[in-house]
């Protein structure tokens, strides 16, 4: 395959719209249709479908994008060592995140950038706001939707899949649903509000009714320690509730597919530092999709806290 399609694809894939790869990539939105399409006539097939606000990845596309990722990952070591080494960067950089994304995903990442660059600082806050970038409180967002304000620079990157989950004396006690329609009669678990808890299992292909809730909590972490309690039912990420063997995935035939968006203001992007990081963890997203380990231990956060040039807090960033 030739390497440009492959940069041309991924850049797409990354921000959503041809234009705007387009314009990352310094060529014309005709040069960067005509090598996507020389990419989809390789045998791949088609790799985007039009859908409201931009380009929807097929199922191909998500796993081509693990693939060119690392090998754009391991292009950048090679140029990068053929430079003489280490591109030296220092200041602070601040990053929010979501619950799941920032307590478990980015924390090995953050340890491996701070041992490479000694005059790193990086902040880490746990929020799903992004008014943070907006108003300059932070350098980059990652998110588990896409960002809307034109202002915002954002990529896009396969983040896992979502399935039912239940725990195993739940399932003895309960029965497990044998239909979709089945769960209406089971113990819920969603999100803290009622519009998000419809929603969660919405995108899974489910309605339901609102009373059906055992327990609504803000938290994802929380839902799924709600879930290993025998509380009731709730979504969860494969990659983490499989590696659990107390929980039983009911309903295995629904799934749903997130993405992640790195988000960086428009006017931060080539800070040195701020693009640095940005780059970094969009590789690392890539390379390594969103895999959570089956319980979030606290010392996993004393940890982080107990870093001087890493600092680890909820709420907005200061």
């Amino acid at each position: 395959m030739d390497w440009d399609n492959i940069q041309t694809f991924l850049a797409i894939f990354k921000a959503g719209r041809l234009s705007l790869a387009a314009r990352e990539l310094g060529v014309s939105e005709a040069t960067a249709r005509r090598r996507l399409d020389e990419l989809e006539a390789t045998g791949v097939g088609a790799l985007f479908e039009r859908a409201a606000g931009g380009l929807s990845p097929t199922p191909t596309a998500q796993k081509l994008a693990q693939l060119a990722g690392r090998m754009e990952s391991e292009l950048l070591a090679v140029t990068d060592a053929a430079a003489g080494g280490r591109r030296e960067v220092s200041g602070e950089v601040r990053v929010t995140a979501d619950e799941l994304i920032a307590l478990e995903t980015l924390p090995p990442l953050f340890s491996e950038l701070t041992r490479r660059h000694p005059n790193l600082v990086l902040k880490l806050g746990v929020t799903a706001d992004l008014e943070d970038l907006l108003l300059g409180e932070a350098d980059i967002a990652v998110r588990l939707f896409r960002p809307t304000q034109k202002s915002l620079v954002a990529r896009q990157i396969p983040g896992g899949r979502l399935g039912l989950f239940a725990h195993r004396d739940y399932v003895a006690r309960v029965g497990s649903p044998r239909s979709p329609e089945d769960l209406a009669k089971h113990d819920l678990v969603g999100a803290g509000d009622e519009r998000s808890s419809l929603a969660g299992f919405e995108a899974l292909g489910v309605s339901l009714p609102p009373s059906r809730f055992a327990l609504r909590i803000d938290s994802p972490l929380g839902q799924m320690r709600a879930v290993r309690a025998g509380l009731g039912i709730a979504a969860g990420l494969l990659s983490s509730a499989e590696r659990d063997p107390d929980l039983v995935r009911v309903l295995p035939e629904l799934g749903a597919d997130l993405t992640i968006w790195v988000s960086v203001h428009e006017d931060q992007r080539d800070v040195p530092r701020v693009r640095a990081v940005f780059d970094a963890i969009v590789r690392f997203l890539l390379v390594k999709p969103a895999k959570p380990s089956a319980d979030l231990e606290l010392a996993t956060v004393d940890r982080a806290q107990s870093s001087p040039r890493f600092g680890l807090h909820t709420g907005r960033t200061p």
